[in-house]
């Protein structure tokens, strides 16, 4: 992604650096404080670029720019700090979609969510579609018990779907439908370092859980890194139920994989931050399909 540039006259429009070049003889070099001082003298400023936060089948949006000085650079589009100048910030502002189309809309987000994460379900588990849908045509008493708690999964994860599409046909207002398709599958809790020591996890919980009839005491942390697995506990203090109490990884390998503790099927993953030694846990948001 290449960075764009806002210029403020003689109307608002952003441009790419070739545009600049060829506007004003300038050529943008986001390294150098003389540039950018240059290039703010041209009413321009680098772009750092904000991702729109609305779900376009809920709202529509109206973009808009600010500028503003930082005498110690601003953070860019692509994470790095650029020389101090002034730089500019998109924000957008929502206007909610009429509440039919919104459920309209909203009812289908939630129909293609669920299938993505079925999908990404039965990746994990090995078994191909016809597989299980072949095993789904037998008694449940004749299927493997791998097999069986794959489909079970699933299966409520579309009977979750189910919920949510009656819970957005009945909303009042489109914040609601929002609450509703947007939330998370999975928010884990978690860090790494509290405690002095970078390579352990420190205690982990689940403030959310949104995939079918799963709870909290059905998961467990798998960590690659090490070899452990993590399990639910109740001896913690509230409202932590998983800890390591020893190193959890080594150095440059902190992924945690999530599973269901019965089964071993992996509802999703996700690395650890590294919250340092004087660090609060974080929230991490993980969805099981990225849709």
């Amino acid at each position: 992604m290449a960075i764009q540039y806002y210029y403020s006259a003689p109307m608002d429009r952003l441009l790419a650096s070739i545009q600049v070049q060829r506007s004003t003889g300038i050529t943008p070099d986001l390294s150098d404080e003389g540039n950018i001082a240059q290039l703010n003298r041209a009413q321009i400023f680098p772009l750092t670029d904000t991702p729109d936060p609305y779900n376009p089948g809920l709202y529509t949006t109206v973009v808009s720019y600010i500028t503003k000085n930082c005498p110690y650079g601003d953070v860019l589009y692509d994470g790095t700090t650029g020389p101090a100048g002034v730089y500019a910030t998109q924000s957008y502002t929502p206007t909610d979609r009429p509440l039919a189309t919104a459920k309209t809309n909203g009812k289908q987000d939630v129909r293609t969510r669920a299938s993505a994460n079925s999908a990404a379900l039965r990746e994990t588990s090995g078994y191909s579609a016809d597989a299980l849908s072949a095993a789904a045509a037998q008694l449940e008493a004749d299927r493997g018990s791998d097999v069986q708690a794959t489909i079970a999964l699933t299966e409520s994860v579309m009977d979750q779907a189910d919920v949510n599409i009656q819970a957005v046909d009945a909303a009042t207002s489109v914040t609601d439908i929002a609450d509703i398709v947007d939330a998370p599958d999975l928010v884990v809790n978690t860090g790494r370092g509290t405690s002095g020591d970078s390579l352990d996890i420190n205690p982990t919980y689940f403030p959310t859980i949104n995939l079918g009839n799963v709870v909290e005491a059905d998961l467990e942390l798998y960590l690659p890194a090490t070899d452990r697995t993590l399990g639910y506990r109740t001896n913690l203090p509230a409202p932590y139920k998983f800890d390591s109490n020893t190193d959890a990884f080594t150095a440059g390998n902190y992924r945690v994989v999530v599973r269901i503790a019965a089964t071993g099927v992996v509802v999703g993953e996700f690395v650890c931050p590294d919250t340092g030694s004087g660090g609060a846990n974080v929230d991490v948001n993980i969805f099981t399909a990225q849709s």
